[in-house]
């Protein structure tokens, strides 16, 4: 094996740590997000669920502030 071999070897570990990092990230969001959003169910919620659920609480939360906008 020569040097570029380790070298193409060693960005391939950067890259794949990287992109761990950037799972675990999106993961932890999602994980605040369903702890945020109200959840009826009790179940936990799929990432496209949880978006779902974000979607229809903020419509509900500015129906709110259009009903009642002195608050």
């Amino acid at each position: 094996m020569n040097y570029s071999h380790f070298s193409q070897k060693r960005q391939s570990q950067i890259r794949n740590e990287r992109e761990r990092q950037r799972v675990r990230n999106v993961n932890q969001a999602f994980e605040i997000l369903r702890e945020t959003v109200p959840n009826l169910s009790r179940k936990r919620l799929s990432k496209v669920e949880t978006l779902r659920a974000a979607t229809a609480y903020i419509q509900f939360l500015i129906f709110e502030l259009e009903k009642h906008p002195e608050k």
